[in-house]
């Protein structure tokens, strides 16, 4: 996987951007894996993945995306931003459902709240 995220110490979601976009998730510590989404029509478009609960997440995209689930991957949204085609979102950290940050290239910094 190109990004992996730990939510403790038995759930975890793993993605991978190659040919299609997949997600993946374990509920047990990473003895069996399920895939939660695929996206064959975008290609290498995911950047990084952060989630804030067993539903909320976010994922970065190429193009200046950022999309948010609440249902632990199964389905993305875009997210409006202030961000231009050349940044890209290369992390997340979340203190709460309810606050983060996202970091990018060109010194681009971002607040959520909710």
């Amino acid at each position: 996987p190109e990004h992996c995220f730990f939510l403790s110490n038995t759930e975890a979601w793993a993605a991978k951007s190659l040919s299609s976009d997949t997600i993946r998730k374990t509920t047990n510590g990473g003895t069996t894996w399920s895939t939660v989404f695929t996206n064959t029509s975008t290609g290498s478009g995911m950047k990084t993945i952060w989630f804030c609960d067993s539903n909320m997440g976010f994922q970065s995209r190429t193009l200046a995306q950022i999309q948010k689930t609440t249902n632990g991957g199964a389905t993305w949204s875009n997210m409006t931003t202030p961000l231009t085609s050349s940044e890209i979102m290369n992390d997340f950290y979340f203190f709460s459902p309810t606050l983060g940050w996202a970091v990018g290239n060109n010194g681009v910094v971002l607040k959520y709240t909710e």
